[in-house]
């Protein structure tokens, strides 16, 4: 029997959407649309390609939706570790869905009824520990970032670039890049610098986004978080805000929609911004290598963007090996949507990169470029641990190489 508390759930508000999953298994491996040329079938979930069982699939994971809300199962802690947060958000199995009961039925949106079985399970105080830790150190206002680092060293990068606090044009940097990748964020303010082009950012008024927040199913917290940030932008008087996550910047263009929060001012990644401004700067160290880009999930199946990378490389002198899956067929690097992967399954992370990076091996390429800091950590620790050797470049930083800029904080703008 179910207790009361369980019967009020997010889930419900996605019930129709649950039940018109035709179970047709096109969200596990489906037939090959010439994309794979050594093979007739390929993965579609990076979960089930090392899981193996069905329960990892958005197929699996609807069927036991349908049990909750039919009152048949309980949400429990083992179903939240082992099934509901191992999901990795890719949205690949929405390339393929096609709902089987209703003829010409647009894909399901998969990632919305993993979100709502998340935000019951937060409700409920079963989230994985290790992920309601890092939802902890986001919340608090010393931290303010996932990692557990000192707030005041979110801007050590900026500190001799002398950089306005208020304008037109803000640069939200994000915690990934402000912490783990500091020459990424240098690239940007030095690459609007080069271009004459005046750029603000927060420093360490800037807060996280709130990704892992949402992803994690803390979507109240979410929200005022979110709209504590949303004032410190307004209050920067900012009419524009550029990105050089892709996870930051799918956060604040869909995420804060779903969760109700208003984005009062136009927002751009960093690859549309410098596409182009390259138009128009000198390019003074052509890239003659051979390059391979992988498409972050958030900036590629989450926001529709696949083009501008892949012409900046090309505006750069590179020249462009794609992997096998590449663009809305582009294997996830295992991290998952909010980190979750690779916060709460190391292992399964480690197995989905090392896939990833013996993919991007097998191109031929020099140089992998993409365009999404944990993306690059990622794979760059994949590429150490099967023995690739592979320079890494997340976009900016292949553009400050290209435009002969000088990084204040490392010997090279490589990631």
């Amino acid at each position: 029997m179910k207790s009361e508390k369980q019967k009020i759930t997010k889930l419900e508000d996605f019930k129709d959407e649950v039940w018109y999953c035709g179970c047709c298994s096109m969200c596990r491996a489906t037939e090959s649309k010439g994309i794979a040329d050594k093979h007739s079938w390929i993965g579609v979930c990076p979960v089930y390609d090392v899981m193996r069982f069905d329960q990892y699939t958005s197929r699996g994971r609807n069927t036991i939706a349908k049990y909750l809300l039919e009152e048949i199962l309980d949400y429990n802690e083992e179903l939240a570790e082992d099934i509901i947060f191992r999901c990795l958000g890719c949205k690949a199995c929405e390339q393929i869905c096609t709902p089987t009961l209703l003829p010409g039925m647009k894909p399901l949106d998969n990632m919305k009824i993993v979100k709502a079985m998340r935000e019951d399970c937060w409700n409920l105080g079963i989230v994985p520990e290790r992920l309601k830790n890092t939802c902890e150190k986001i919340l608090d206002p010393e931290i303010a970032n996932p990692y557990g680092l000192d707030r005041e060293n979110r801007w050590d990068w900026a500190e001799e670039l002398d950089i306005p606090k208020e304008g037109d044009i803000l640069y939200f940097a994000g915690c990934a890049a402000s912490y783990q990748n500091q020459n990424t964020p240098e690239a940007v303010i030095k690459v609007f610098q080069a271009a004459g082009k005046d750029i603000a950012y927060l420093g360490n008024e800037e807060l996280c986004c709130g990704h892992q927040l949402i992803w994690n199913g803390a979507i109240k917290e979410a929200r005022e978080n979110a709209e504590k940030l949303i004032e410190k932008i307004k209050e920067a008087g900012a009419k524009k805000v550029v990105f050089s996550c892709a996870g930051c910047y799918q956060t604040i263009k869909n995420d804060y929609k779903e969760i109700g929060v208003e984005v009062p001012f136009k927002i751009e990644h960093i690859v549309k911004t410098f596409s182009r401004l390259l138009k128009k700067l000198e390019i003074k160290n052509e890239f003659n290598d051979t390059i391979t880009y992988h498409d972050p999930c958030h900036l590629g199946r989450h926001a529709g963007e696949y083009k501008k990378p892949r012409k900046i490389i090309e505006q750069v002198g590179g020249k462009i090996s794609e992997m096998e899956r590449n663009k809305e067929y582009s294997w996830c690097c295992g991290a998952g949507s909010g980190g979750t992967c690779l916060i709460n399954y190391p292992d399964l992370n480690r197995e989905i990169r090392s896939g990833r990076i013996k993919e991007a091996e097998e191109t031929g390429g020099d140089i992998l470029v993409t365009a999404c800091p944990t993306c690059l950590k990622n794979l760059r620790d994949a590429a150490f641990d099967n023995d690739v050797k592979m320079y890494f470049y997340d976009i900016p930083n292949l553009v400050a190489e290209a435009l002969g800029l000088k990084s204040d904080l490392y010997d090279s703008w490589k990631g």
